[in-house]
């Protein structure tokens, strides 16, 4: 589990991403964190379970009024935080133990790769909608 050139981010970083954008950034830094650590099966499994996750977001948001959306939003992100949490210490202690000298990777560039997938889930979800509103299936406001 040893490489000297590998930046990972931090399980703060990633939990605050996880929390205050949406849960598949936050797995997506983890499992770039895992890939960067050698962990691949870990992190084949975290986004294959990630997008799995996105699409039944993507749809259910569609068909619940937007006040329960945001709760179904809050309540995925806070989910996601936890299990990325308990799945990430380990591993990140066990890396960095046998790496003291490893730096992290800049917050910028994971607050960076959020931004981006916020917009493409934002993106995704809108065409779902429009998509659906021209099929004229009856959605809730």
């Amino acid at each position: 589990m040893s490489s000297p050139n590998v930046r990972l981010w931090s399980l703060p970083l990633i939990g605050a991403v996880t929390v205050l954008t949406t849960f598949s950034a936050g797995i997506l830094l983890a499992s770039i964190n895992w890939r960067r650590m050698g962990l691949q099966h870990k992190a084949n499994k975290w986004l294959i379970g990630g997008l799995i996750a996105v699409a039944l977001y993507a749809v259910l948001i569609v068909f619940v009024p937007s006040a329960i959306a945001l709760q179904i939003h809050l309540i995925a992100n806070v989910v996601a935080f936890f299990a990325l949490q308990r799945e990430m210490k380990p591993d990140l202690q066990a890396f960095q133990a046998s790496n003291p000298t490893l730096p992290s990777a800049h917050w910028l560039s994971g607050c960076a790769i959020a931004l981006f997938v916020s917009i493409v889930l934002a993106a995704a979800i809108l065409s779902i909608t429009i998509v659906l509103s021209l099929m004229g299936v009856p959605l809730p406001e």
